[in-house]
């Protein structure tokens, strides 16, 4: 997908998921079928057939449910094979996926190597567009910084934080979260989840 197209949408038939193949080989592992993942992530189970079959490019919210569900890192779900000692992802190649709005865009800038404790992303917010996370699993961590625009982090139940430019935030996130463009103009941020797995 070239760098200047948009993430496909969830409603966008014309480009398979590649989510599909590798939620499909997780259920498998860990003996778990559509129906029980329905129950456990409350969606509806001809939706997430539609993902398994590659039918349906999943929205950043329907994933982290997913991967919770299934106690997995968010990368497990986008992983596909890399060589152990080096690996390089065109930028045009680097997957992205986004809320059902648009106004969320999430682009991976690190290999997802499930064995890796850290996930790296780029994320682009609109104007307004307020984005709310689930509780990740235990011991995950966020390390979010704002390369441009203005930022309203809450996490948990603590009172909101403004972030600007260059700002920093490190937080536990195994509580429920959410990012808030206050600014007139997109933002733009950098993450890197950290899973400490003890």
């Amino acid at each position: 997908m070239p760098a200047n197209q948009p993430a496909p949408r969830s409603d966008d038939a014309s480009m398979p998921s590649p989510v599909g193949k590798r939620l499909a080989q997780l259920l498998e592992r860990k003996g778990v079928s559509v129906t029980m993942l329905a129950a456990r992530t409350g969606l509806e189970e001809a939706s997430l057939a539609k993902v398994v079959d590659g039918r349906w490019y999943p929205t950043v919210d329907v994933l982290w449910k997913i991967a919770n569900a299934l106690d997995v890192r968010l990368a497990s779900l986008l992983a596909y094979g890399y060589e152990p000692d080096f690996a390089l992802t065109r930028g045009a190649d680097a997957p992205r996926f986004q809320s059902r709005d648009g106004g969320f865009v999430s682009r991976a800038l690190s290999p997802f190597q499930c064995g890796r404790p850290f996930e790296f992303y780029g994320i682009e917010l609109a104007p307004g567009i307020h984005q709310r996370f689930e509780a990740h699993p235990p011991r995950t961590y966020e390390n979010l910084t704002v390369h441009a625009g203005s930022l309203e982090l809450v996490v948990g139940r603590e009172p909101p934080r403004l972030l600007g430019p260059g700002d920093w935030a490190q937080f536990q996130a195994d509580v429920p979260h959410s990012y808030r463009n206050v600014g007139e103009e997109a933002a733009s941020l950098y993450l890197v989840l950290y899973y400490d797995r003890g």
